[in-house]
C-alpha cells in the first residue's frame, strides 16, 4: 500500500527490533491507564521476541511507514487481526485506520469475517467500524491481577455500513426518519406524511440540537444514509422522567433486518453511558418486530398499555 507518505510492507527477520519497539512502547505508554500492572506485564510477555519472530517468519507481520519512519504494525493470522499498535506520538493521525483498512481488506478477500481481541483503549474504535462483541474473557495474571477483553467480529456484510454522528446540516433527515418510524401493521394504509407536523410528533425533531440529551447517529451504506437513531429528553410516549433520554430509531424499509438497527442502538447506548446517563427509555407497539431487537440490546419492559410497551435500558 502506498499513499504518498504512507507505506505498508511485510516485515522481514531484520525488522524484529522495529516491531518490538512499536509494541513495547505503545503498551508501556498507553496500557497502564487502563489495566493493572499484572495485565500490562502479561501483554509484554505475550508479545515476546519469540512470538514476533515466529509471526515474521510466516509472513504475518506488517509495518506501516510514514515519511520513511516506522509508526505502526499489525499481524494478520488467518482471519484474526493481532498485535495492532501505533506509536503514541503518531496516534490520532489516521495511521491506525490505515492499518485496519489494510488488514480488513486482506482478510475479507479470503474470509467472511474479521475477528480481533479488543483492548479497552481501542474498543470504541472497533465499534464505530461495525465490529460487534461476541465474547467477553478474563485471564488471571501471575500476580493475581485480571486481564479483561472482548472478542469482536466484523462480518463482511457489515463492512459497507458506517455509523457516524448526524451532521448539523442533516437535522432535516430526522423528519424523514420519524415518518419511517411510524409502525404500520400489515394491510393498513400508511398515513399522509403531514402526520409528522402534529404537536406530539414535532417534539421529536423541532429545535433538535439545543437540548442537553440531543444526540443522533446515522447509518451509511455505500455512502447513502439509510437509518438514524436519536435521543432527547422529551415528554413523548416513552417518557419516564426528566433525566432519562427517550429513543427514536428508524431505517428505510429495504435496509431493515440486516443488523443495522442493532448497530445504531448499541452505538447510542455506548454514547449515553459515556455522557453519564443512568438509563434510556422508549415506547414501542406490542406487535412491532423491533421489540426483539430492543430486548437484545438490553431494554426491559417497565410498563404497558393496551397497545404499547414502555421499555427502559439501565446503563
Amino acid at each position: 500500500m502506498n499513499t504518498r507518505d504512507k507505506e505498508i510492507t511485510t516485515a522481514k527477520p531484520d525488522d524484529l527490533h522495529i516491531v518490538r519497539d512499536i509494541t513495547q512502547t505503545t503498551i508501556n505508554t498507553i496500557y497502564p491507564r487502563y489495566y493493572p500492572s499484572g495485565a500490562v506485564q502479561f501483554f509484554l510477555d505475550h508479545h515476546s521476541d519469540e512470538h514476533i519472530t515466529a509471526d515474521i517468519t510466516c509472513g504475518k507481520v506488517f509495518i506501516l511507514y510514514a515519511d520513511g519512519n516506522p509508526v505502526g504494525t499489525v499481524t494478520i493470522s488467518d482471519n484474526n487481526i493481532n498485535r495492532l499498535f501505533v506509536l503514541p506520538k503518531y496516534q490520532r493521525k489516521g495511521y491506525g485506520k490505515a492499518l485496519l483498512d489494510f488488514a480488513e481488506k486482506k482478510i475479507l478477500e479470503s474470509y467472511e469475517c474479521v475477528q480481533i481481541d479488543a483492548s479497552f483503549p481501542a474498543k470504541q474504535i472497533y465499534r464505530k467500524r461495525g465490529y460487534r462483541e461476541t465474547e467477553y474473557n478474563t485471564i488471571e495474571t501471575d500476580n493475581g491481577d485480571y486481564l479483561c477483553y472482548d472478542v469482536m467480529k466484523l462480518e463482511k456484510t457489515d463492512r459497507s455500513c458506517v455509523i457516524r454522528p448526524l451532521r448539523e446540516n442533516e437535522t432535516k433527515l430526522l423528519k424523514d426518519f420519524l415518518y419511517e418510524a411510524i409502525f404500520i401493521p400489515e394491510g393498513v394504509e400508511p398515513p399522509e406524511r403531514e402526520i409528522i407536523e402534529q404537536p406530539e410528533l414535532k417534539l421529536y425533531y423541532e429545535g433538535f440540537g439545543t437540548g442537553k440529551a440531543d444526540f443522533s447517529f446515522v447509518a451509511e451504506v455505500d455512502g447513502k444514509v439509510t437509518g438514524a437513531v436519536w435521543t432527547r429528553i422529551m415528554n413523548d410516549y416513552g417518557h419516564v422522567d426528566d433525566e432519562t433520554p427517550s429513543f427514536a430509531i428508524s431505517l428505510y424499509k429495504e435496509y431493515r433486518g440486516h443488523g443495522i438497527g442493532t448497530k445504531l442502538m448499541r452505538e447510542m447506548l455506548a454514547l449515553l453511558r459515556e455522557k453519564g446517563y443512568k438509563r434510556a427509555s422508549l415506547a414501542v407497539q406490542k406487535s412491532n418486530y423491533a421489540v426483539k431487537m430492543y430486548n437484545n440490546v438490553g431494554f426491559k419492559t417497565v410498563d404497558e398499555n393496551a397497545e404499547e410497551y414502555i421499555m427502559v435500558c439501565e446503563l
